[in-house]
């Protein structure tokens, strides 16, 4: 009902934690998505000069939301690193942190 897992509504029989992160996962893909990509666009439309739109713009963070605990970031992060696609000031960004010089 209203796309809200039963975990949400404190309805946790036969749940698992798998289950529960799986379950928050599918919560911001399938629900919370497509609203924020909405007010997006009310805002870019509303709010944002047309003269500001290539230099301005309005973007929810939803990886966030579902980016799971500290130990699995900070070891996707170290595979980042050291295969080569990512920098440590990018993992640092994704942690809303400063660079690093």
């Amino acid at each position: 009902l209203y796309r809200v897992p039963p975990h949400l509504a404190g309805m946790l029989e036969k749940m698992t934690l798998n289950n529960i992160e799986h379950m928050g996962m599918s919560f911001v893909s399938y629900s919370l998505v497509p609203y924020m990509t909405r007010i997006e666009s009310r805002i870019k439309v509303g709010l944002i000069k047309p003269s500001e739109q290539n230099k301005y713009y309005a973007k929810f963070n939803a990886g966030a939301l579902i980016r799971g605990d500290l130990k699995t970031r900070y070891e996707s992060y170290a595979i980042g690193i050291n295969w080569g696609f990512l920098c440590p000031n990018d993992a640092r960004e994704l942690e809303d942190m400063d660079p690093r010089e």
